[in-house]
């Protein structure tokens, strides 16, 4: 509630980094909804179309029933509902699941339990995330501990029916997490259980519950099918369907000294502009915390034979999350465990992994603080007390010396020979910088020390506040100005629409292009309900990828192909007046360009001519001698041909909706119609009331053949598996609610059973 107290009392939110990324597809999805019940599964303003069903700004439960939506709906009209309810009750459940967790595995008592669930709570890298719009990983990550407290739960659990308990509500958080979380994040808290509950069963000699655990996480899967079995078919047709780079991967993968930002948040110059790390460009600090680990380190301070094993697992898997961030720098290493992962090829953010690393030293440092707070004898001077003060004495030396010493200059130099573009002030600056952070870094450790002192005293309450203060001051001040810095109000997520955007608005059988990097990689014509060739997509179509590779962006006769109209007036470029015009407003001359003869986004074409490849395709379209409105281009078996009718063919829209459209079309002959949006699976076409085929045309488009005569073409959008996969997450949730009632009924008479026994006794 302190945390987040603009977020659920004044109804903020965040609005910098990618949040303006991700929001305008949920808000032209809801507005859709509202106005005409209908679900929206494909964005038309983007990418000339774009799959919503595998985009992560696809939040909203579209597979569910009409009541369930309409029932969200309401609940978020409600004015005393938190823009960011969901997401802030993950972090919270979270946060139980950890101070849980540390009593389940420790034997924890109100301290271990209370630094276990702050300490997860504050990770700089779960909440600035969240701060930056990436609600998906935020919640992901935040149900990590919820998935490990439900496995321990069920392998704890002595008889069936408790065990059973726990095994339906992991296969609802599973499903929940599939549903609404980053699917790499996912796969990495999959991996995770699936661990844990080996150890679990070993540690409990309860392999058979390990059946019980599979069900439930068949359960889950079943759950979730509505998202994750369209998203891994559209991933098929996307820039990850034949893996990520290596290159791709090195540009998040951090090197070697990035891990001292583990301990020291300046290290590496901590953000933009004065990083100089391995990862292509960061905002914050890859930082676990220096108290966290110091503590965490005590947490094998006699470890008894039942807490060995938990231990060790936790310590494997912090170890691992921190080499496999270094991602492309292990080499073939890092290649090897992603080939064993599910999908792990498409994974290109290294860092990601650690997520396992913050849980294992949370859980860790959890124990840590109880043996440092366990009672010594009165007189003696506790070894964590004396250890943690000659740690912070040794720190503080390094940091005074980088701050107003000698090392400062061996800093800059070291920053500079790995970032040649910073320059030598600003290296300087940072390396000063550092040292302070530094100093800082070992008065919280200092803390420490003295809270482990004071315990040995008696004085355990002072103790606990000494140290829970110094967690609080060693992650809060990294992890608060970003939350700080980026709340603010949802119409701060809306921009004013571009003079471009504003003319593509109104032009809707037309699109436009924007060259300036702002709009270029904008989400936002979603809400300025304008057509574009731009956007942003963690996972775009192959199709798109390729046609920009090739750079027809710029090339009169591709854009015209693909219907647009409109283009920034870029003045740094001269501009043919005979293929462009400039765009005039009220006799004032708009910053736009009006493409001569582009092509609406319905027209026929005479001729297809067959081709062996798409490379040919958009080779030919490259050229001068590319004419759009005579002649198209397909790969595929039946689309050749000539269709004299096209000349005088008559097209009149009658819908123009992102997931339906529907012509009127009239040929005095065969003919080819041409829709200029996107080719995908998923779209069909009916012509009057029978299937037809559409065919992929100039790589990007869509294309149906028309008999002579008048008729109406009609196309829709389904993501492939979506309708399965949408009956199958119903069914599940249903089994799910049928089960739970069973239970909870077989748990009341199991509770009226030992009653009676206990009483007759």
């Amino acid at each position: 509630m302190v945390l987040f107290a603009p977020q659920l009392f004044s109804g903020r939110t965040f609005v910098l980094g990618d949040a303006p990324v991700y929001y305008p597809f949920g808000e032209l999805s809801r507005a859709r909804w509202l106005e005409a019940h209908e679900r929206t599964l494909w964005n038309p303003y983007v990418f000339c179309g774009v799959a919503s069903a595998a985009s992560l700004a696809d939040s909203r439960p579209q597979y569910l029933p009409d009541f369930a939506l309409d029932a969200i709906e309401a609940l978020y009209r409600n004015p005393a509902w938190p823009p960011l309810a969901f997401p802030l009750l993950s972090h919270l459940a979270g946060m139980l699941a950890m101070a849980l967790l540390a009593r389940a595995l420790w034997q924890a008592r109100g301290p271990g339990m209370a630094w276990a669930g702050l300490s997860w709570g504050l990770m700089t890298n779960l909440l600035v995330p969240l701060a930056y719009g990436h609600h998906a990983k935020f919640l992901a990550a935040s149900l990590m501990p919820v998935v490990l407290l439900l496995v321990h739960a069920l392998f704890a659990a002595p008889e069936r029916l408790p065990a059973l308990g726990a095994a339906l509500g992991l296969a609802l958080v599973l499903g929940v997490q599939c549903m609404g979380g980053h699917p790499q994040i996912v796969v990495y808290s999959d991996v995770l259980a699936a661990a844990f509950a080996l150890e679990r069963a070993r540690a409990f000699r309860r392999a058979g519950h390990l059946g019980i655990a599979a069900g439930a996480a068949a359960l889950g899967t079943i759950l979730s099918s509505a998202v994750w079995w369209p998203a891994l078919l559209y991933s098929a047709h996307s820039i990850r369907g034949a893996g990520v780079t290596a290159e791709s991967v090195s540009e998040y993968s951090l090197l070697w000294r990035d891990l001292l930002t583990l301990v020291w948040p300046w290290a590496m110059g901590y953000g933009s502009p004065s990083y100089w790390g391995g990862l292509i460009k960061t905002d914050y600090p890859q930082y676990l915390g220096i108290t966290t680990l110091a503590l965490a380190a005590l947490a094998w301070r006699r470890v008894s034979r039942p807490e060995r094993s938990p231990v060790t697992f936790l310590t494997v898997a912090a170890a691992v999350g921190i080499l496999l961030a270094l991602g492309s720098n292990l080499g073939v290493a890092y290649g090897i465990v992603n080939a064993l992962l599910p999908f792990g090829s498409t994974f290109r953010v290294a860092v990601m992994t650690l997520f396992l690393s913050q849980l294992g030293v949370a859980l860790l440092s959890a124990r840590g603080i109880e043996q440092a707070l366990a009672r010594e004898r009165r007189g003696a001077r506790p070894p964590a007390a004396v250890g943690l003060a000659v740690a912070a004495a040794a720190v503080l030396l390094i940091g005074v010396a980088l701050a107003w010493g000698s090392l400062d200059s061996l800093y800059a130099a070291a920053m500079s020979h790995a970032r040649p573009a910073l320059l030598g002030p600003l290296a300087e600056r940072t390396a000063h910088h550092a040292g302070a952070d530094l100093a800082l870094r070992a008065l919280l450790l200092a803390a420490l020390a003295a809270g482990v002192a004071v315990s040995a005293t008696g004085r355990h309450r002072l103790a606990v506040a000494m140290m829970i203060a110094a967690l609080a001051l060693d992650l809060a001040p990294v992890s608060l100005p970003h939350l700080h810095k980026a709340t603010g109000t949802e119409p701060q997520l809306r921009s004013p629409a571009s003079s471009l955007a504003r003319v593509a608005a109104a032009d809707p059988r037309f699109r436009a292009m924007p060259l300036r990097g702002r709009d270029l990689y904008s989400n936002e014509w979603s809400l300025w309900r304008a057509r574009s060739i731009g956007g942003m997509h963690g996972t775009e179509p192959e199709a798109f990828r390729d046609f920009m590779s090739h750079d027809l962006e710029g090339r009169y006769g591709a854009i015209c192909a693909l219907s647009v109209r409109y283009i920034d007036a870029d003045t740094a470029a001269a501009r043919d007046t005979s293929l462009y015009e400039p765009v005039t407003e009220r006799g004032v001359t708009l910053p736009v360009w009006r493409v001569r003869g582009g092509l609406p986004r319905a027209y026929a074409v005479t001729d297809i001519i067959g081709s062996t490849s798409e490379d040919a395709i958009l080779a030919a379209m490259g050229t001068p001698a590319f004419v759009p409105h005579e002649v198209g281009a397909s790969t595929e078996a039946g689309a050749e041909g000539h269709y004299p009718g096209s000349w005088s063919t008559v097209i009149r829209w009658l819908r123009d909706d992102p997931d339906r459209l529907a012509l009127d079309v009239m040929a005095p002959a065969p003919a080819f119609l041409v829709v200029a949006d996107a080719f995908f699976p998923g779209w069909s076409a009916t012509l009057d009331s029978d299937r037809v085929p559409v065919y992929r045309v100039d790589h990007l488009l869509r294309g149906v053949k028309v008999p002579a005569g008048r008729h109406r073409i009609t196309m829709r959008y389904e993501p492939a598996g979506w309708r399965v996969a949408t009956v199958v997450t119903r069914t599940g949730f249903a089994v799910w609610i049928a089960l739970a009632a069973a239970w909870l009924a077989a748990a009341g008479r199991d509770r009226r059973r030992r009653s009676h026994e206990l009483g007759a006794a």
